[in-house]
């Protein structure tokens, strides 16, 4: 997972080490994103959006399809 994060993960430039948010995403039977939620805020928005948005480009292992996964972002 953490090789297919790092493809699609690009946080906002000038945001610092000590910043981090909670991504909750379901995904169906066939592993296709069905939904995407921030569980929990950075406080930063663009890190947020940058994070929600990674969570539907990444290419999820067989092994979690037909299941929601949190995904901390920083």
């Amino acid at each position: 997972m953490i090789s297919e994060i790092t493809k699609v993960w690009h946080p906002p430039a000038g945001i610092g080490d000590n910043i981090a948010c909670y991504v909750k995403v379901t995904l169906s039977a066939k592993g296709v994103v069905e939904h995407v939620a921030l569980e929990q805020s950075s406080g930063v928005l663009a890190f947020d959006m940058a994070a929600r948005a990674a969570m539907w480009r990444i290419t999820y292992p067989r092994s979690l399809w037909g299941n929601e996964i949190v995904i901390v972002f920083g």
